[in-house]
Formats: structure tokens, C-alpha cells, sequence
């Protein structure tokens, strides 16, 4: 009688649910729960680390050794679900590998029957959210595994983390829509991209913000004694340089173009006011098109070890020539990186291997004398060419201002697997360390981790070095991060040799990617820092279904990636950053042009570049960092321009020092980087590290403050992040020392516990809780706005702003912009494909990447500008190229300009470009 009542309220409470969604589970993770089990050889562990929001984690990890059969997270429901049932999963998700998964619902006992079709999901290296639907299709016997989810596609020793996993019936909910797309229409309308070379005259003509003296007139790019970047015959300016980031292969297709093209591409780089080019990968490109095949064995494939065995492609090279000597006469510089490939230089363009293979250059050169020697043959045979058009070897030109050895060589212990690759040099450090095995077993206490040492072993059995182990503070740990520390510092050494050897006199740099304290030693090696860093870098490259990419915004994280790159700055010597981009397609990405200027220039830092080939002839539909073709990253760069290399945006007086000692570094915290709260200074003043009590040049700091701790790492192969904080108990601290040392005046309005920073020039000030921004200086005037309301700057209001944007008035001349007689107003929204489609409501999975024409993002917008002389103004719309498309009027009032306008009515064509004229 009791079992038929339980069943009785049982059908009860299933048959009301009908009535609409109704969660089954959640798993929160906050102890181990019986309900959740792996099989086929994973592990699993309640990370002490949080989700995104601060949640407790589940973290999977993937044997290093594949078995015979993939392994599988299972949860059971221990809930029975009728056929046609609609189920909906939610979770967040991330792994030290990005990679994709299979999520099931299956019987929880053999023969695992499968009740709804598999899904796939991706699994990125920043936390990611999923939300997935299925219906049952056939009735379960007993209890469900819901989720069950299978790793076949996860690659060896991965570690999968995820959030809350909510499992909820949602049979009667409203459905959702199978995708979501961007299409023309009064939001979105299109813009003309067939011509993007920048007209000369036109407001967009940027070529005279710097001195065009060719390259070399003031002799090489040097350093002087007092840590600046100087040229060898002017010291007495310190230099920035404003640069283009150029892929010439695939994306650029300088092979394929007539000296006519080459030129024309010259010509529109010195019209969008770079004097800087950092060319990147530049033996891929010499190859040439045509030649070679993908690796079939990626365990074992030749080289060439000397210059005459390279054959690189004639038409080619000439390009290349071609292109340094009008770089050269226009007085733009090269940044030139050795080494980009995975492979190592060779004769065959289509050589690939995988990012993280142990065979890839990026650990073999550490360990392997025969891709030392393609390096240096590859190197000495593009740096000792003769330049038919310049007469002079780039070793010897002083065209070359600064070489990096090989691009984001950085070691990566929770990226790739070294354990093989650096066994015998692992063993080799700890045999002159500790001398004796019984002397490292007893430092060790017994363990390497989860590995229990035998009392009566040999190094031999002493584990690989690895990511779990060296990221704690246990003496094994800390051996692995200064082992890691010296193969860095050794490998620069072999560079500095050879690069010396072939007779390059020129600046270098390296280690230009990762933050974490143990690259300290071998980046002090070098006389200038470069550093790497990206706001919302997609899962992958191109226009490939599944890519994901998030929405957030960079202001609503304190800056985003510009915060890592401020404290990665030594503060004795240069400091460029040579990759950054907030990455199409996040909707925020206006932000950029402001955020960057702003703090490049409080900063003072000598060169930036985002990536990339911001410069082209004609447009194509947009793709990740492509940023020549995209209308918002164009006006970004030009907003860049002004504030940081005219110099609108003043660099900040005041110096804070943040040292960080030996002892600090490699106490067991070497594998920490920079805490965010430090980094979060970077628009108060300038900020910047020292390391061991060493300084190549005087630091006159006005302040120093030392970390009491370091910030968790992550990321993928091709970018870094950083564990963001959350409170501002730090920040409170850290604006009290400034105000106190009056490095902040008392007026300052910075207050951190209300999300308010405000620079100590007050010319800048961020809201992180709005995501705002605003820009006042004599110049320039902007603001980021996320919601419609008046800002007033100085002598720029913005009364109207429809929708999210970035919206900057400048002068075109060398006068304030109540005096000036040319204006230029920047309004940068959003811009799409046509037919972009995604596969989310937040817009972060791409289900197609779209086509031409593109789309921008309209809005109203209504400007007041203060004009005490009460002169008349007219306007033009501008086209990307800088051609005026239409006219528009401009209102005087009370000594006032007024310039409203509707982008989504305006004749031809949306414009991000507003130019100004006296009548």
C-alpha cells in the first residue's frame, strides 16, 4: 500500500510539470557527490579555483596515455524521463586545451543506451557557458546519466574544469530560435569596402603626424642611458612608434602584386599614420606559393641546417625587397620576428604541425642542436641578403629597428608537453643541484606531486617536469620552475650568440607572450620588453561553424587586456606592445580605440600594434583580426593615432615601481603573474616592474609597491589571461598610498569602491560598473557609452548616443578644438557580415560567418560642440577611404555647434567618419 501511494504522488508530481519548465538537478560541486563518476582512466577533483562566477569546480583530468576508449563524465539523475521530453543542460566549461566534447543522455547501467541524439560542444581555454536542448527518444528503463558527457576528441593530459551543471525539463517552454542572425535594414545597413586606400588630403590622411625623413637619416634605433628609445643622432626625443602589423603570405598576398600595388600599399600605411611595420612571418612568405604538402609524420621530418639548403621563392623576395625600400624611404621602421613557424624554415610553404606537439619547434629548440641550426641558417640567410633596391643587408640597414629571435616561444608547461623533450637536461638540473638522489629525496620530502618517490630510487625515476606540479609551492614545484627559468635564460643566450655571429648590431627582444613570473630572468636578458595581449580572442581562426568568441566588455573588466600588458613592463628600459586587439566579432570592440590611446599614452610606452594588416586596398568580409576590412577597427586605429602618436592623450608624471624580488618569484610563485588589483593601476599613473635589484637605467619611482601575492594564469596557444578579482579592498589600499603620496591631487574623483578611476593627469576617467570612458584634452574629446545619456567632456557634449559606441571629436590641426577650423568626429558602433548567423541569443557561437556587403550598426547621435567665436561649420560623411559621401548641416547656437544626425537614413551609405569645416 505505501509503495502504490509513493507511486501515486510520484505520476502526480511528473504529470504537473507539464505546465512548464522544471528543474531535474543540479550539480554544484560544493563536495564530492556519489552521483558523479569517470570512467576509462580519468580523474576527477574538486578544485579549490571558481568558475566565472565564483562557483566551486569540477576539474577532469585526461590521461596523458590514451586508452582503448575515450573517457567518460557521467552524472546520474536518478530520475526515469518519458519519451519526447525536451531536456535543456546548462554549465560553464573550460580547459588548459581547447577542444571539443560530446554531451550524451544514457542509461546509467549497461548497455548504456543512448536516449536523445549526442551533441557536440566546444571547449575553450577562458571559461565558456553552454546551454543545450535535446528530446528524449525513447523511454529509459531506470535511472538517466544526464549529462553524460564523452571526451573523444580531447587531447592527452588535458584539464577540463566546469561550473554548476542545471538540468532542467523544459517540455512547454517557448521555444527558442535556431539561430540568429545580422541582416540589412534600418539596424544594419551596408557600407561600400571596394576601395579602403586612404585618399590623399582627406581628413583620414594621416601622414603628416610624424617626421617622413627616410629611415636611418638619424642613425639606428638605440637605447640611451637612461633606459628611453632613442635614435643614435636625435637622443633627445624619445620615440614612438605606431605600427602595422603585416602578415605579406596568404592574407596579404604581396607576392601576387605588381611594384605598382606595392606601392599603393605603402601609400595608404603612411596615410593611416603608421611609421612602423612589424612583419611576421617573414619565412613562410619567401617560400613562396605553390610548393609543399602538409607533414604526414609530425615525429620525424628533415630540415635544412644550412642558408644555401633554404631556396626561397624569387618573386617573392623581390616583393619583399621591394616593399622594405619604400618602407624605407617614408620613414617607417621594421620590427622583424626570425622564426613564426611551428615547423622551423624550410623550402616548403604548406609545412604544418600541430601547436602542441612535442615535435614542434617551440620545445625542440630547446633542446634539439639540429633545429638550433635551421634557426640560425633561416636567420643569416634573410638578415645577410642584399637588398638590390636599398643597397644594404637588413643586418646592416637601419631600417631594422627591432628583431625578435621566434614569436611566442614563451614555455608553456600547461599548454604542450615538454616532459619528454627536457628529461634528460630535467635530470641533469637536479643531479648538479642536489648531487645525490637520497639528498633530492629528502628535499622533496618523498613526492613529486601526486607521485611518491621510491626511498631507494634513481633520477631516473624522477617524474617530468609538469604543469600540476610546478604550479605549487612544493619544493619539487619550485625545482621545475627554475628549471623552466634557466632553459629560457640559456636558450636567449644561444640567440644573442648567433644573431651576434651572423652581425646584427640592432635591438632584440623575446619572450614577448606569457606574464608569469618565471619568465623574469630570461626577459631581463633583454634590452627591450615586447608584449602580447587580446580582449575576446575566438577559439579559432577564420569563419569555421563552432568558433566562439565572448561579449563582454573590456571596460566592464577594469580594461581588459591593456591591464596584464601595463604590468609587464620593465620600467629601466623599452617597452612595445607588437600584438593587441579587442577581436572582431565582440560587440564592444569600439572600445579599443579610446582605452588604448589612452593608456599607451598615460603609459608612455614606445610602440603599439595591433594585430592585424590594418592597412589594405579593398575590402573582404570580415574574419578575426583582419582589422584593414573592419570599419570599427579602422576608426579605432585612427582614434589611436591621434591620442597616442600626435600625443593628445599627456603620459602620466608620476612613476609607481612594482619590485619583485628573486625570492618572491621562485618561493613557489613562479608560475602566478602580476595580481589584477596592480594591474588595475595602469590609468592612475605609470606603472611598471623591476626584477632582483637589477636596473639596466635609473628608475625614479614615486612610489613602490610590492605584491602580497600573484594571480592565476590561463589561456590557449596563441593568447594569455589573467584571473581577474572581483573586490576592491586592494585598490581601496593602493588609491589612499597614491592620494597620500599626492600622486593623485585630493580632487582627484577615483574612488574604487564605486567602480570610479580617474588618471592623475585628469584628462581620463573609466566607470568600470557602466563600462564608460571619457577622453578630455585640448585635442581630443571622447567617450564610450554604453547607454543613451548626456556626457559632457570639455568642450564636446554628447547629448544623444542611441546605441553602444565610441564617440571622439578631434582637431585636425595644431590648435584646441575651440579654435580649430577642421574637426573630424569619430562614431564607431558595430560591424557585421551580411548573413551572420549564431547559434546563441549572447551571439558568442558562430554558426556562419556571413558575406559581403558589411553591415554597420546604426544609431542617432546629436553633438554639441562649444565654439566661443560662434564661427559657421559645415559637414561630410565620410566613406572609409576618406572620401566625403554627403553633406550635412551643422546648427550654431549660443556659441555652440550642433551636429545631429541619424546614420540609419543617412543618404548612400552609414559613415563612421564626420568631418568638420569653417566656412
Amino acid at each position: 500500500m505505501k509503495r502504490f501511494l509513493l507511486f501515486l504522488v510520484l505520476g502526480t508530481v511528473l504529470s504537473s510539470a507539464a505546465a512548464g519548465p522544471r528543474l531535474l538537478r543540479e550539480w554544484t560541486f560544493e563536495k564530492p557527490d556519489a552521483a558523479v563518476a569517470i570512467r576509462n582512466g580519468g580523474r576527477l577533483s574538486f578544485d579549490p579555483l571558481r568558475d566565472s562566477s565564483g562557483n566551486p569546480v569540477l576539474e577532469v583530468e585526461i590521461p596523458k596515455k590514451p586508452g582503448n576508449y575515450p573517457v567518460v563524465l557521467t552524472f546520474r539523475s536518478e530520475i526515469p524521463l518519458r519519451k519526447g521530453r525536451k531536456i535543456e543542460i546548462e554549465f560553464e566549461v573550460r580547459s588548459s586545451q581547447p577542444c571539443r566534447a560530446e554531451l550524451q543522455a544514457a542509461d546509467s547501467a549497461p548497455p548504456y543506451s543512448h536516449r536523445a541524439r549526442s551533441q557536440t560542444f566546444d571547449i575553450p581555454a577562458s571559461w565558456k557557458k553552454h546551454r543545450l536542448s535535446f528530446v528524449i527518444t525513447s523511454e529509459a528503463r531506470e535511472a538517466l546519466s544526464l549529462p553524460q558527457i564523452l571526451f573523444r576528441e580531447v587531447p592527452p593530459g588535458a584539464r577540463i574544469d566546469f561550473g554548476p551543471i542545471r538540468v532542467t525539463d523544459v517540455t512547454d517552454a517557448v521555444p527558442r530560435p535556431a539561430f540568429y542572425e545580422t541582416r540589412a535594414g534600418k539596424e544594419w545597413r551596408p557600407v561600400d569596402t571596394s576601395d579602403l586606400a586612404v585618399k590623399a588630403g582627406a581628413a583620414l590622411d594621416l601622414s603628416g603626424l610624424v617626421d617622413r625623413s627616410p629611415a636611418g637619416t638619424w642613425g639606428r634605433v638605440t637605447v640611451d642611458a637612461a633606459g628611453r628609445l632613442v635614435f643614435e643622432k636625435r637622443p633627445e626625443q624619445e620615440l614612438r612608434f605606431f605600427s602595422i602589423q603585416l602578415l605579406p603570405g596568404s592574407t596579404i598576398g604581396m607576392q601576387y602584386m605588381s611594384h605598382t600595388e606595392v606601392e599603393a600599399l605603402v601609400e595608404t600605411i603612411v596615410r593611416q599614420g603608421y611609421n612602423m611595420v612589424r612583419i611576421h612571418g617573414p619565412g613562410r612568405f619567401l617560400v613562396g606559393p605553390g610548393r609543399g604538402a602538409a607533414l604526414k609524420n609530425q615525429d620525424s621530418f628533415p630540415l635544412p641546417e644550412t642558408a644555401d639548403e633554404i631556396e626561397f621563392d624569387p618573386e617573392a623576395q623581390d616583393r619583399l625587397d621591394y616593399f622594405i625600400y619604400l618602407l624605407k624611404k617614408n620613414g617607417i621602421y621594421i620590427n622583424l620576428d626570425g622564426l613564426v613557424s611551428f615547423v622551423g624554415f624550410s623550402s616548403e610553404v604548406g609545412l604544418s604541425i600541430a601547436a602542441r606537439h612535442s615535435n614542434s619547434a617551440k620545445v625542440q629548440m630547446f633542446v634539439n642542436p639540429a633545429r638550433r641550426r635551421n634557426w640560425t641558417a633561416g636567420v643569416s640567410k634573410i638578415l645577410t641578403h642584399r637588398n638590390p633596391y636599398t643597397g644594404t643587408a637588413l643586418k646592416d640597414d637601419p631600417v631594422l629597428a627591432l628583431f625578435q629571435y621566434y614569436n611566442e616561444q614563451d614555455i608553456r608547461l600547461d599548454l604542450r608537453d615538454y616532459a619528454d623533450a627536457f628529461q634528460p637536461l630535467w635530470i641533469e638540473f637536479l643531479q648538479r643541484k642536489y648531487g645525490s638522489y637520497s639528498a633530492l629525496y629528502a628535499a622533496w620530502q618523498g613526492r613529486c606531486g601526486d607521485v611518491v618517490l621510491p626511498p631507494a630510487g634513481s633520477f631516473a625515476q624522477v617524474p617530468g617536469v609538469s604543469f600540476k606540479v610546478a604550479r605549487t609551492d612544493t619544493p619539487a614545484g619550485i625545482d621545475m620552475t627554475r628549471f623552466q627559468a634557466e632553459r629560457e635564460l640559456e636558450m636567449t643566450r644561444f640567440y644573442q650568440r648567433e644573431t651576434a655571429r651572423i652581425g646584427y648590431r640592432g635591438l632584440t627582444t623575446q619572450w614577448d607572450m606569457a606574464t608569469r613570473l618565471v619568465h623574469l630572468p630570461a626577459r631581463a636578458e633583454m634590452p627591450v620588453i615586447t608584449m602580447h595581449g587580446y580582449h575576446a580572442h575566438p577559439s579559432g581562426y577564420g569563419g569555421s561553424r563552432g568558433i566562439t568568441l565572448n561579449q563582454k566588455s573590456p571596460l566592464a573588466e577594469g580594461g581588459s587586456a591593456v591591464k596584464r600588458q601595463s604590468t609587464a613592463r620593465w620600467l629601466d628600459r623599452p617597452y612595445l606592445i607588437t600584438e593587441f586587439g579587442f577581436v572582431f566579432w565582440n560587440r564592444y570592440r569600439h572600445e579599443q580605440g579610446l582605452i588604448y590611446g589612452a593608456c599607451a599614452s598615460l603609459q608612455n610606452w614606445n610602440g603599439i600594434a595591433c594585430h592585424c594588416n590594418q592597412a589594405v586596398l579593398y575590402g573582404d568580409a570580415l574574419v578575426s583580426f583582419q582589422v584593414g576590412h573592419d570599419p570599427v577597427g579602422r576608426a579605432s586605429e585612427l582614434v589611436t593615432a591621434f591620442s597616442y602618436l600626435r600625443g593628445d592623450i599627456r603620459p602620466s608624471p608620476h612613476t609607481v615601481e612594482i619590485p619583485i624580488s628573486e625570492e618572491f618569484a621562485f618561493g613557489g610563485r613562479a608560475m602566478g603573474a602580476i595580481p589584477d588589483e596592480l594591474s588595475r593601476m595602469w590609468i592612475w599613473s605609470r606603472i611598471g616592474l623591476s626584477f632582483a635589484g637589477r636596473y639596466r637605467a635609473p628608475v625614479n619611482a614615486d612610489l613602490r609597491i610590492t605584491p602580497d601575492g600573484t594571480a592565476q594564469t590561463g589561456g590557449s596557444d596563441m593568447f594569455e589571461e589573467i584571473k581577474a578579482t572581483r573586490g576592491t579592498a586592494g585598490l581601496e589600499r593602493y588609491c589612499a598610498l597614491l592620494k597620500k603620496h599626492g600622486i593623485l591631487r585630493p580632487g582627484n574623483r577615483s574612488n574604487p569602491a564605486c567602480s570610479l578611476y580617474e588618471s592623475d593627469t585628469e584628462e581620463v576617467a573609466m566607470n568600470v560598473k557602466t563600462a564608460e570612458l571619457a577622453v578630455r584634452t585640448a585635442r581630443l574629446e571622447g567617450a564610450v557609452l554604453k547607454t543613451d545619456h548626456p556626457v559632457k567632456l570639455d568642450a564636446l557634449t554628447i547629448e544623444r548616443c542611441s546605441v553602444p559606441a565610441s564617440v571622439t571629436l578631434l582637431s585636425l590641426e595644431d590648435a584646441p578644438i575651440r579654435k580649430a577650423d577642421r574637426l573630424l568626429a569619430v562614431i564607431a558602433t558595430d560591424a557585421r557580415n551580411s548573413g551572420m548567423r549564431f547559434s546563441d541569443e549572447e551571439e558568442t557561437t558562430l554558426e556562419a560567418i556571413g558575406t559581403l556587403p558589411v553591415l554597420v550598426r546604426t544609431g542617432r547621435f546629436r553633438l554639441t560642440i562649444d565654439r566661443p567665436d560662434r564661427a559657421e561649420f559645415c559637414a561630410y560623411a565620410l566613406k572609409l577611404n576618406g572620401e566625403r559621401v554627403a553633406e550635412l548641416p551643422v546648427t550654431g547656437k549660443a556659441g555652440k555647434l550642433i551636429l545631429e544626425l541619424d546614420s540609419g537614413t543617412l543618404a548612400k551609405e552609414p559613415a563612421l567618419f564626420y568631418e568638420l569645416i569653417r566656412r
